[in-house]
Order: C-alpha cells, then structure tokens, then sequence
C-alpha cells in the first residue's frame, strides 16, 4: 500500500525549462528592460531641457516686446549714457527699467503716483547703449546655470509731430 505513491517519473516526458534557460531570459529581458529605461530617461532629460529653453526665451521676447513698445511710445530717452538702466519721458510721467535681483523690473512715475511691476524673471544681464533722444540698443540675457539666451536690439521713437 505504502508503494502505491511513489510513482518513478520519467525525465524524458517531462515538459519545462531548465534552470538555465530562465536563467538566460531572464538576464536578457533585464538588458531590454535597462535599455527601455534609459531611453525614456533621455527622452524626459529632452524635454524637460528644451521646456527649460523655451521658457528662457519667451522671457527675453516679452521683456524686448514690453520695452520696445514702451520705447516707441515715449517722447525722448532722458538718460544719456550707457547703462543698466533706462528712464523714458512718457506723456503721462516717466517710465523706467531696470534690473533687480534677476527680475527686470518697470517702474512708472505719473504724477507722483509710483507703480512698479515685474516684465521678466532670469533675467542675468541688461544693457542700454548707444543711447540719442530717439534711439537705443538694447542687450538682454536669460537664463539658469549654462542654459542661456541672448537678445539684441535696436529700439526708435518715431517721430511724432509729423
């Protein structure tokens, strides 16, 4: 009776893998998986570098955009020389941008009424040259760490009496 159970199994009907050949899978699908991870992990380095690099320039298109369109609308530069700053006669006061803590910055003076706002952030470098009562170029830089964008421009008022 004690013989009914042990049964001698034959290793030749025996259907499987061996040890070795999941072994082997399994080191190869580890490689895949590896090589899977390493190109979506490009692919987010790539786009997270290139969002970074869009939003850099979008700052220094709108801070150009702001002031050049403040430019044009004023009626002369009243500073005279190259700086990092540049004061504007408005019709309604004086406007003037400059650069603080990174931020490009726009401050209004009407009537003894002060506004400031910010036009930019990242901002590292601005530079008003070559500076006449209807003209101005402007240089601006922005950016984080290596990742940087630089804009130069050229800005006239024109003229308004005819």
């Amino acid at each position: 009776m004690a013989n009914r159970y042990l049964e001698t199994v034959s290793v030749e009907n025996q259907k499987g893998f061996t040890l070795v050949e999941l072994t082997v899978v399994c080191s190869m699908l580890f490689l895949v998986v590896i090589g899977l991870y390493r190109l979506f992990d490009a692919g987010v380095l790539a786009y997270a570098f290139s969002d970074n690099q869009a939003e850099i320039q979008q700052n220094a298109r709108a801070a150009i955009f702001r002031m050049s369109s403040d430019i044009k609308n004023a009626r002369r530069i009243t500073n005279g020389s190259a700086s990092s700053s540049l004061a504007l006669e408005t019709p309604g006061g004086e406007t003037r941008f400059y650069l603080n803590n990174g931020k490009l910055m726009r401050r209004i003076n009407t009537g003894g009424v002060i506004s400031e706002e910010e036009v930019a952030e990242m901002v590292n470098y601005l530079w008003f040259y070559d500076i006449k009562d209807n003209f101005v170029k402007i240089i601006i830089e922005t950016g984080k760490g290596s990742n940087v964008y630089k804009v130069e421009t050229a800005v006239y008022i024109p003229d308004k009496d005819g």
